[in-house]
């Protein structure tokens, strides 16, 4: 990496490329999930272009008085989804908070649909919504540090995106701002992450505890996840005669479709007979999968309307009441973490997948104590075929109970204003002892895969860069 971090004070631009390509690079390759990794020296960098730019900026800092400081606060983001936790955290953080609220977004990484999220937040009356200037890396870090000066906020949140070098670079110490690190991006390396000035929050237990143990940080706070409270479903501790044993799995194709020893669209047929009821599918998946799981409940003589597709839901507490279900069975190999609050919250069991590639990427640890682990496609059909409704309701009271204990929003604004921290326990003894040839199937179609991967999310950055 030396020969292109070396001249960053004569080509920032370039500096900031190399650095987000290198990450993206890394974050494309699954078998190098599991746990949050750092680079100190990437990190460095990014500051130290960040700090030559800045200097730059002293004729500009003219206009502005430096030392007072507004009742403002800016969170940079890379980009925003309508769908997923991401965007949610935001509007979470924004309503917890007293303080006006401006959210400038990078471009780095994807496209951000401004009307539409616009339209997403409008709810929110104290926040407003910019996206940076079309250009390269140093235009766009130079465009934000501008922001950063005219603003004065009093406290910068960052919850950028694992390659977004230019967030990183953007925010300096010893400023009139204290540095908030959302630490959301857990599953990789991501930047920013061994920066030791920053207020380092986690929103995983045990991201928490690798981040302190590990990458040293000795005063990093655990954020739980929450959500607003739509109550307890009537329904999730009530087995239909009717229909059986409701099962539920909420993610997109990120999170199913990925080389893995166990297979989503393979499992979906066995689930609902082990039920003896329905499944209930929330997020979208690709075309061929969905047409894979419609044969497979065809040649078992499974009638199509015991597996129900929705491709988008805004609100997926209210969804789990509307379909009256029992059972979430989380996404895998990648967990939903905000999904499982959403279900903690309604009191439904949960039945998490032990995640080969870390326990960090199933999400376990951010279930219930007692909560259904499963590692086998075997395991995790026996716990459904023997579901009965006694453990049922055992499981929708420690579900809400969870909820009630962590993830509720009076909590959560304590522990986003450090009124009151909360230190995480890790969830039973999580086996290491699995054979690494079940975690990520090397074969030449997921080296592919990977290429392709890697080229097609440099290609979408470079065009939400310059022409979104």
């Amino acid at each position: 990496m030396r020969f292109f971090l070396d001249d960053y004070k004569t080509k920032p631009n370039v500096g900031l490329r190399k650095i987000s390509q290198f990450v993206n690079k890394n974050v494309c390759i699954n078998y190098k999930m599991g746990l949050p990794r750092s680079s100190k020296r990437l990190d460095e960098f990014c500051q130290k272009i960040g700090k030559v730019n800045l200097k730059k900026l002293d004729n500009y800092k003219k206009r502005y008085n430096l030392n007072s400081f507004s009742k403002i606060d800016i969170i940079i983001c890379s980009k925003i989804s309508l769908s997923g936790g991401h965007s949610f955290l935001i509007q979470d953080i924004v309503s917890s908070s007293n303080n006006k609220f401006i959210i400038l977004i990078t471009g780095i990484g994807g496209k951000t649909d401004i009307s539409a999220i616009k339209l997403q937040f409008k709810e929110l009356q104290n926040v407003q919504i910019y996206k940076s200037i079309n250009g390269n890396f140093s235009s766009k870090l130079n465009w934000i540090q501008k922001e950063i000066i005219k603003i004065k906020p009093s406290n910068i949140w960052l919850l950028n995106a694992h390659e977004d070098s230019v967030a990183v670079g953007s925010v300096q110490p010893n400023q009139n701002y204290k540095v908030r690190f959302i630490h959301h991006a857990d599953d990789k390396l991501c930047l920013g992450s061994s920066i030791k000035y920053f207020i380092h929050y986690d929103t995983n237990p045990n991201c928490f505890y690798n981040c302190r143990k590990i990458l040293k940080h000795q005063k990093n706070i655990y954020l739980p996840l929450t959500c607003n409270d739509h109550g307890k479903s009537l329904f999730s501790e009530k087995i239909s005669r009717k229909n059986g044993i409701i099962s539920c799995t909420v993610a997109s194709f990120n999170k199913l479709e990925v080389p893995y020893y166990v297979n989503y669209k393979n499992l979906i047929y066995k689930i609902i007979l082990s039920t003896n009821g329905k499944h209930i599918h929330i997020g979208k998946i690709s075309l061929l999968n969905l047409l894979t799981i419609r044969t497979s409940l065809f040649f078992n003589k499974i009638n199509q309307n015991r597996f129900i597709y929705i491709p988008y839901s805004r609100n997926i507490w209210k969804m789990l009441i509307k379909y009256k279900v029992n059972v979430l069975i989380g996404s895998f190999p990648h967990g939903a973490g905000r999904t499982f609050v959403e279900a903690m919250g309604a009191g439904i069991t949960l039945v998490l997948h032990r995640s080969c590639l870390g326990r960090n990427i199933g999400g376990v640890d951010l279930g219930y104590k007692e909560v259904f682990q499963w590692t086998f496609a075997d395991e995790l059909l026996n716990i459904l075929s023997n579901l009965n409704k006694f453990k049922i309701k055992l499981h929708a009271r420690l579900s809400r109970e969870r909820f009630e204990e962590v993830h509720n929003k009076k909590k959560f604004k304590k522990y986003l204003s450090l009124e009151e921290k909360y230190i995480p326990i890790l969830n039973r003894v999580y086996s290491t002892e699995l054979d690494k040839n079940y975690s990520y199937r090397k074969n030449f179609i997921s080296k592919l895969r990977i290429y392709l991967w890697i080229y097609f999310r440099g290609i979408k950055s470079i065009f939400s860069m310059y022409f979104s």
